[in-house]
């Protein structure tokens, strides 16, 4: 049951230098490689709704140069000793991050530093950059899945901080100019609201005076626009909403309250949940409704891990004829799992399952930062993630069977959302 060996988690050093920025160092010495990546505690849930939108947009903007480096200087800094520059936006974060060989940590360090404390946000650059994430709106339209997320999301959400995409939409993304844009950044791209990161082969001492060098005069206060404390959910009342597309065949996705992150003992134990149920061609769903029902084409479980209340979901591809029996036939499996707990093999399975992917997730410095950084963030510290195959593997069939009944095991809670062929019969 143990999760594979060949990559041990490292060890994680913390400091919090005088200006409030976390600093996390996880040294692997001899793979040659180090990630540095800054965690910025913000994503679309921090948002205004009359902005919406904006901590996407702002993304994208700090790729346009700062007063160090100009329009494409940026990228062509990292690809030139060899690295690789992304970033990402969600609900709850967005993060930076520069994967490159251990001697360019100098350089590495650098950019990034240089992006979140110093973007320019050129009005010419922020006008070409509004097209493009608008052409990215309609481009995630007409894309079956994109298109099911969001209007789950919209649907099951009467109000809260995940209900708007985090794309934005055409009106919101078309309000946003250097005013909003800048102002939403100077009162969130601040020390005390980000996590720096630096995972890989390098010396820690080295990294933590490099992280000093590099932050040193950042002192911006942090003066957020919504009180993450004060954010309210609440959940829209059980509906079915059915849009038709172009398709060849049918998208659904039945969506279910789900707790914020909590305790740690629910979290793992609704993580081992969702594989139980949709995890892997052995799993339930799979099983009971593909396999021996014919009424799915494709099915699974998931759930995401976040700081406020957020959805289970069971996502489907079908025949439109057969959607109704297979939405029935999901609510009688999770009925069942609710009143019978799990059979051994089924908890095992899924627990490898999700321990062997947890660790595969890590055998990279990029993807323990990903993984550190994302836990570190929701959970405010190391101790989940760190855990994380002994606090799954503690999972009793017990709890899954309480969990199933506490949070799946009645249609009355359950938003579904389905994309049709159109012109079906």
């Amino acid at each position: 049951m143990n999760p594979p060996s060949s990559t041990p988690q490292p060890e994680i050093a913390k400091e919090i230098l005088p200006n409030g920025l976390t600093v996390l160092l996880a040294p692997r010495p001899g793979v040659r490689v180090m990630t540095v990546d800054v965690w910025v505690n913000t994503g679309s849930a921090d948002e205004p709704p009359s902005i919406n939108g904006v901590s996407h947009f702002l993304e994208h903007m700090l790729f346009k140069g700062t007063a160090r480096f100009g329009a494409g200087e940026i990228d062509r800094a990292i690809e030139g000793v060899g690295g690789l520059l992304n970033a990402a936006t969600s609900h709850d974060f967005t993060h930076y991050h520069v994967t490159a060989a251990s001697p360019h940590l100098p350089i590495a360090m650098d950019v990034i530093a240089d992006m979140v404390r110093n973007v320019t946000l050129d009005p010419e650059e922020l006008d070409r950059e509004r097209g493009v994430i608008i052409e990215e709106y309609y481009i995630k339209q007409d894309d079956p899945h994109g298109l099911l997320w969001e209007e789950l999301y919209l649907r099951a959400f009467e109000r809260g901080p995940y209900r708007l995409p985090v794309l934005g939409v055409p009106d919101t993304l078309k309000a946003i100019g250097p005013a909003e844009i800048t102002d939403y950044y100077r009162r969130h791209y601040c020390p005390e609201n980000m996590v720096l990161m630096v995972v890989g082969d390098v010396e820690p001492a080295e990294a933590l005076k490099r992280a000093r060098d590099a932050f040193d005069g950042f002192d911006r206060p942090f003066r957020p626009m919504l009180d993450k404390k004060t954010l309210q959910t609440t959940y829209a009342a059980p509906a079915e909403h059915v849009l038709e597309k172009e398709l060849n065949e049918t998208y659904g996705v039945i969506g279910f309250p789900a707790p914020g992150f909590g305790a740690p003992r629910e979290a793992y134990g609704l993580d081992v949940l969702q594989f139980v149920l949709g995890g892997g061609n052995a799993s339930i769903l799979n099983q009971e409704i593909k396999e021996k029902r014919r009424l799915a084409s494709s099915i699974h479980a998931g759930l995401s891990t976040s700081r406020h209340p957020d959805l289970f979901y069971v996502f489907y591809t079908c025949e439109e004829e057969k959607r109704p029996a297979l939405e029935t036939a999901v609510f009688e499996q999770l009925d069942r799992l609710a009143q019978s707990p799990p059979a051994p093999e089924v908890l095992n399975r899924a627990k490898k399952l999700l321990t062997n992917a947890h660790a595969f997730s890590l055998e990279t410095t990029g993807g323990q930062s990903s993984a550190i950084g994302y836990y570190y963030t929701v959970s405010g510290g190391v101790d989940f993630e760190k855990q994380y195959a002994e606090g799954v593997n503690a999972v009793t069939a017990q709890q899954v069977q309480e969990l199933a009944g506490k949070w799946l095991a009645t249609r009355a809670s359950a938003s579904r959302v389905a994309i049709r062929p159109k012109n079906h019969s």
